[in-house]
């Protein structure tokens, strides 16, 4: 849909209305199994239009190890632009959206980013232009050319505004909502919904925007979101130290950190934009942690298998098992531990966790966010307390002995 927006004039603004476009490219981790074309559907209160191409092709060349894509197009666009450092590269789906509006006046420039605008389009050497040349170079232009550089700046900063980087974000739900209806009813279950985080180690680099104005491209820029997918190299080593520690746990015991894992599995599915299952994982983190410690206690204790059993399953309530049970276990219950993280924790579970273990419900990541943090800070202060208490507990036995 088309929409008529009012700017600020500009001294150079070539005609009463031009045409502004911002296209959305997302390489999908997958094929979707459709006709190449536009497909329309519902998303939210609106009914919005989006392409679907298996035929697309990428030309990609690597800068410190990352690999960026330069253009998407059809093979035989691209062929012709073949060089050294840049190859030609099937893609997956690629699905697109565009949006445009008609503007009636440019954004007016400032000097200070008609100056910028001069350096980045400046041939570069081994250093960024400075102003003083990017100043000179302006002044040794005419007056015609001069008006079309004031024209340019003014293109570029009025397509930024219509269309800033933030304005991708919400491809990927309407592309998720896409994915839904169209894996239900082909039931294709390789067909996942994506994140940000899975499109940035695609060959759009995350969601490609491109700007138009005019049908002239005026910018192509990844919006890639978190850095690592697209990284070839390491982005740190961890210190000796830690890797030397890493190698005996490796070769000194079975893996045993389940509830930690379960955590780190949560965080992982979050970035992924898997909220449902994430929270999921990171409430499994946290009763697991409980049960793990009362097991390890009671084992202490010198109660048997079957009646460790017998114990966890006559108390199955995970509020029970950190009231009743760990008090038994560990003389205070986890509430009287960590009063308020314990509160936040019971309110999450009430709130959130049940409605969506129980129901449909898809919690956001802001509230997967605020679930792993309150889990972690109980799990720190429960850990601090425990210390304290093997520390008080061995003290005691010392004294006795």
């Amino acid at each position: 849909m088309w929409q008529c927006v009012e700017n600020h004039t500009s001294k150079y603004s070539r005609r009463r209305f031009m045409i502004f476009a911002a296209k959305y490219l997302i390489e999908l981790p997958y094929i979707i199994n459709l006709s190449d074309g536009d497909y329309d559907f519902k998303y939210e209160d609106s009914l919005i239009r989006m392409n679907v191409n298996n035929n697309l092709y990428a030309l990609v060349r690597f800068v410190n190890s990352c690999q960026l894509t330069a253009a998407i197009g059809l093979k035989e666009h691209l062929l012709p632009h073949l060089t050294e450092s840049l190859s030609l590269v099937k893609a997956r789906t690629i699905v697109s959206f565009i949006s445009g509006y008609e503007v009636g006046e440019l954004e007016s420039v400032s000097e200070q980013e008609l100056l910028d605008f001069i350096r980045r389009i400046m041939p570069m050497g081994s250093e960024y232009p400075t102003e003083e040349k990017a100043k000179e170079t302006f002044q040794n232009l005419n007056e015609n050319q001069k008006k079309d550089i004031v024209n340019r700046a003014g293109i570029e900063k009025t397509a930024n505004k219509l269309f800033p980087a933030t304005s991708a974000m919400p491809c990927i739900d309407a592309i998720n909502n896409f994915i839904r209806h169209y894996s239900v009813h082909f039931g294709d279950h390789f067909a996942e919904e994506i994140s940000l985080y899975q499109a940035a180690s695609g060959l759009t680099n995350g969601i490609m925007l491109q700007l138009f104005c005019d049908n002239e491209m005026i910018s192509s820029i990844p919006i890639v979101g978190l850095f690592p997918p697209i990284l070839r190299n390491t982005l740190f080593v961890h210190d000796e130290e830690k890797t030397n520690a890493f190698k005996k746990v490796l070769t000194n015991s079975h893996f045993n950190k389940q509830s930690e894992l379960l955590l780190i599995r949560a965080k992982n599915l979050k970035t992924k934009g898997a909220f449902r299952s994430a929270l999921l994982e990171a409430s499994a983190s946290l009763e697991n942690y409980v049960r793990l410690l009362l097991i390890h206690k009671m084992k202490e204790n010198s109660l048997s298998d079957d009646d460790i059993e017998s114990t966890l399953t006559a108390v199955n309530r995970f509020e029970d098992r950190c009231k009743k049970l760990f008090k038994g276990q560990y003389l205070k219950s986890i509430p009287e531990i960590t009063p308020l993280e314990w509160h936040h924790v019971k309110t999450d579970r009430d709130n959130i966790r049940h409605k969506t273990t129980h129901t449909s419900h898809e919690p956001t990541e802001k509230e997967v966010d605020m679930v792993i943090d309150h889990i972690e800070n109980l799990i720190l202060k429960v850990n601090s307390y425990l210390e304290n208490f093997k520390q008080n507990t061995v003290g005691e036995n010392s004294i006795e002995g």
